[in-house]
């Protein structure tokens, strides 16, 4: 599934030892970034404009940062696993967009805040297959879903995910905004306070199927 029109669209990669950053900042709207061999990131990267992420490598966190991709655009990312190694990071942080994930792991983020592995801001995002393991922050071990943000979630699976600190909710999802999750599974998620699995806020709504 892609968001916007790639005719004339370039295909770039990465390698091994390569910088994504590089290649980000490079690219025009609508280009394709491959990701071709494990790499480690070393600063968060801000996504200029309309990317697709590909590939089946392991993109990790080199050191803390708010989150490897922060991005105020649509973006597609298909495949990839993000493993933060437990380190003070998260893998996405979508301010704005119309976002779409598909197959993508989300793996060891560690966050003090809201959104271990991804935090949804007002992003519209849609995710199909997605893995979350073992994440962990004070709200939305997995997924943080701002107040005007929308997260649909299709044949999901959250799974050790966990919230802690002051007042800490929703181990797998914090939902402030709007998430429609389908076919996906919860499991061994936790909270020291409310929401081991789900926890939705005063003017979230949710819907289950």
């Amino acid at each position: 599934m892609l968001l916007f029109d790639v005719a004339f669209a370039t295909t770039w990669s990465v390698p091994a030892q390569g910088s994504l950053a590089d290649v980000v900042a490079g690219s025009q709207p609508g280009d394709t970034v491959r990701i071709e061999a494990d790499i480690t990131v070393s600063d968060a990267i801000t996504v200029p404009h309309a990317l697709v992420f590909e590939g089946s490598s392991t993109v990790r966190a080199g050191t803390a940062m708010d989150a490897v991709l922060i991005v105020d655009h649509d973006v597609t990312v298909l495949d990839l696993v993000f493993d933060l190694d437990g380190k003070d990071a998260r893998a996405l942080l979508l301010n704005a967009g119309t976002s779409h994930l598909e197959g993508v792991t989300f793996r060891s983020a560690h966050r003090h805040d809201g959104g271990g592995a991804v935090r949804i801001g007002a992003a519209q995002v849609s995710g199909v297959g997605l893995i979350f393991e073992d994440n962990q922050a004070l709200r939305g071990g997995g997924v943080y879903v701002d107040g005007g943000a929308t997260f649909a979630c299709t044949g999901c699976a959250f799974t050790g995910n966990a919230v802690h600190g002051d007042f800490p909710e929703g181990g797998g999802i914090h939902v402030r905004g709007a998430a429609v999750i389908e076919s996906s599974t919860f499991s061994g998620n936790d909270s020291e306070h409310v929401g081991g699995g789900i926890h939705v806020a005063n003017g979230g709504a949710l819907e289950v199927s």
